[in-house]
């Protein structure tokens, strides 16, 4: 709660306070908005201190409502935090530094945005991301890192019907910096009226959706993973699946990284990896076809319903 809603609602009130405090310094009007030409809007110092209040209140809502969502796992909580942290940070200090630079200026047409500022300002976004994600404590880590190979089974009577399925929520580095970087673009293109910023900061967010979240399901039909907004998607017909087993996965180590990886060293060279953290996988041998492992909670359960499906489809 500290890091996801008390410190965006800290840090963009504090920012506040400093501008009301220097509206006596300052002129009626100060630049909100900047063009390739130079200001291109002005609005009253109250106006500019209410966003800045607005915008850490709205991020700390979002970030609360998901951690209190029944939902919520550590690593996604740490994700949200560090992206609604670390954009308030961002915005905050951006904001407070541009109006800052307007203190006794007769004119806020004459203002203008320093590139010093601005790097500044991003430096800021990342350290208090870092920090955010960082005061997220670890509450649900049920992995116990397999030994490699393992192949269980579960329980299944000849003519039981049986699935499982579970969401898998990103929470590696990558995410949490697609996600700053695609709020701090953003809030550039805002502050700057440079719309054409908002394309790049589009294809960010599509790249996160398409990779923040996974549903996987095992059932009598195979193995599936699927995208939370549908593409990319995996489907292994059980009749394609030799066995399935639960391996460990460490994603810098054995793949390079996190997202859909191919193994270049071994034990797993060659293997196809969906990896959007670390921790047991389910690993599928295919026949004609290159391994395939998915890294996901009760990756024991997922594995043996496979294992249990194949036994019973080969008596």
């Amino acid at each position: 709660m500290l890091a996801t809603a008390l410190l965006p609602t800290a840090i963009a009130s504090i920012g506040a306070l400093l501008i009301w405090s220097w509206r006596h310094e300052l002129p009626s009007q100060v630049a909100a908005h900047w063009g390739p030409d130079g200001v291109t809007r002005t609005e009253p110092v109250g106006v500019t201190a209410g966003i800045l209040v607005g915008l850490g209140l709205l991020l700390a809502l979002i970030g609360l409502v998901y951690v209190l969502s029944r939902h919520a796992e550590t690593n996604g909580a740490r994700t949200i935090a560090g992206t609604m942290s670390g954009t308030t940070a961002f915005v905050t200090v951006l904001v407070t530094g541009l109006v800052a630079g307007q203190r006794e200026l007769a004119d806020p047409f004459d203002a203008s945005i320093s590139p010093i500022l601005v790097i500044g300002s991003l430096g800021a976004g990342v350290a208090v991301a870092a920090v955010a994600a960082l005061l997220i404590p670890r509450w649900t880590h049920n992995s116990r890192m397999s030994t490699l190979g393992e192949k269980p089974t579960v329980p299944l009577a000849g003519s039981e019907r049986a699935a499982w399925t579970q969401r898998v929520v990103a929470g590696s580095p990558a995410i949490v910096a697609l996600l700053l970087g695609a709020g701090l673009i953003a809030a550039v293109a805002v502050i700057t009226t440079i719309w054409g910023l908002l394309i790049p900061t589009g294809l960010l967010f599509a790249v996160i959706g398409a990779m923040y979240s996974i549903r996987v399901t095992v059932d009598e039909r195979g193995l599936s993973v699927r995208s939370g907004i549908g593409w990319p998607r995996w489907r292994i017909p059980l009749d394609d699946i030799r066995s399935a087993s639960v391996v460990p996965v460490r994603p810098i180590r054995h793949f390079g990284g996190y997202g859909v990886r191919i193994a270049a060293l071994a034990p797993y060279q060659g293997t196809v990896g969906v990896i959007l953290r670390g921790g047991d996988a389910v690993l599928v041998e295919r026949d004609g076809a290159s391994p395939f492992l998915v890294v996901v909670d009760d990756a024991d359960t997922a594995a043996g319903l496979i294992n249990s499906l194949l036994e019973r489809t080969r008596d």
